[in-house]
């Protein structure tokens, strides 16, 4: 009880030491941390995108109202680039360029960190989406094992629970710097770490192919099987010429001896 109570307060400890860390953090970057926690893997679009808000937010609407109208205009799809030039030249001719650069700069935020918070959510989507895959897996493999054999071949049930955890756990380092379960450990270990082609050469005919590998196992696990049993049959036989040679020569023997010993006491001299 007390070593729970204290690994449950060094969590909360730990919990709120990141939440206080998460909440001093500026608004830019707990974006690029809720990607980060999400998955998100495209960090270089992210800061672009993280980046351009910034600048644009830090625009004066007077005095950089030409910059903040290109950007709006080039953000919505309004044209070309010689199409924007001449709208910014109409509107500057008319004296209404920085009206349209306050009015615009408001949206042009809005568009930017709308693009921003879509990002997240889709890696939010792919990040529950993954989550659902990986319970559909842990589940389908439990349902394999549950019944206790793999191909007509018993299991135990410690090999049941070893299998179980050698194939849903990631508990190996994989050489591409994530995590890997067992499966990934053993093909990079054969591949690369201590070479053996032969052997990842079986286990990808038996992925890729298991009937045609279980038919061709068979066929040999056949010829052994003959082989054994001529040679059994060989040695019975060897065994049984051996023995009807003994048994022919004791006869004999006999036979010999009764003749020589056996007298006839009515024979007549």
């Amino acid at each position: 009880m007390i070593e729970e109570n204290i690994r449950f307060k060094v969590e909360e400890a730990t919990n709120n030491v990141k939440k206080e860390f998460y909440d001093s953090l500026p608004q830019e970057l707990k974006y690029a941390v809720e990607y980060l926690a999400n998955g998100g893997k495209d960090l270089k679009s992210v800061f672009k995108a993280l980046s351009s808000s910034t600048e644009v937010k830090e625009l004066d609407p007077v005095k950089d109202a030409e910059t903040i109208v290109q950007s709006y205009l080039r953000a919505t799809e309004f044209g070309t680039d010689e199409e924007i030039a001449e709208q910014i030249e109409e509107w500057s001719d008319l004296g209404l360029l920085s009206k349209k650069s306050v009015s615009f700069k408001e949206k042009l935020d809005k568009l930017n960190e709308k693009a921003i918070n879509d990002k997240i959510k889709h890696q939010q989507k792919i990040a529950e989406e993954q989550k659902e895959l990986a319970k559909t897996f842990v589940d389908n493999v439990y349902k394999a094992l549950e019944k206790g054999e793999l191909n007509g071949v018993r299991l135990s049930a410690d090999d049941q629970n070893s299998l179980y955890k050698d194939i849903t756990e990631t508990s190996y380092q994989s050489l591409s710097g994530g995590r890997t379960n067992l499966l990934g450990h053993l093909l990079e270990k054969y591949q690369f770490v201590e070479p053996n082609l032969e052997l990842v050469a079986e286990a990808v005919w038996l992925l890729k192919d298991p009937e045609g590998y279980k038919k061709s196992l068979s066929e040999v696990t056949n010829k052994d099987q003959m082989k054994q049993t001529i040679r059994k049959l060989k040695t019975e036989q060897d065994r049984s010429t051996g023995s009807s040679r003994e048994s022919s020569k004791e006869e004999n023997v006999t036979r010999k001896v009764v003749t020589r010993k056996t007298k006839n006491i009515f024979q007549r001299n």
